[in-house]
């Protein structure tokens, strides 16, 4: 089975991971890497993980991991016109707050390599916001993975 971007995976009995479903972020081919992002319905702040791709593909294939629908929140489902104009303001400056992060191909490869990312607060200082500020824009694109043009 193939993986692919934004794709979600119900996983159970991997090491390494606790069971649930993960959304797969990025797939860094020449290094054999994937990132997740667990899907909890948590206000804790997560962190993206990096995984062997070989070890999740061989999850796939003894079961360990399925593809498997997302439903997403009712608020995701609803038309630009149905939603105010506040809300789109605050939705949009969040995104651009974490444009220049999310737009680097590599930025999350660094992330889960760091537990502290420089990039971050570098951004963070650039942008004049608490580092904190940036995480929670990251976590919220990372679980509902907002569709920007």
């Amino acid at each position: 089975m193939q993986v692919e971007l934004n794709s979600v995976w119900r996983v159970h009995n991997l090491d390494g991971l606790g069971n649930g479903l993960y959304r797969v972020l990025q797939l860094y081919t020449k290094e054999h890497i994937v990132i997740l992002f667990p899907l909890l319905e948590s206000k804790a702040l997560q962190r993206p993980l990096k995984l062997d791709f070989d070890f999740f593909n061989e999850a796939i294939k003894t079961g360990n991991s399925e593809l498997t629908p997302y439903e997403l929140p009712y608020y995701q489902l609803q038309s630009e016109d149905d939603i105010s104009e506040s809300y789109l303001v605050k939705r949009d400056e969040k995104y651009r707050l974490i444009m220049g992060l999310v737009s680097n191909p590599n930025f999350l490869l660094n992330l889960v390599e760091q537990p502290r990312s420089k990039a971050v607060s570098i951004h963070a200082k650039a942008h004049n916001t608490y580092v904190q500020n940036i995480y929670r824009a990251l976590n919220l694109y990372c679980k509902r993975l907002a569709n920007h043009t």
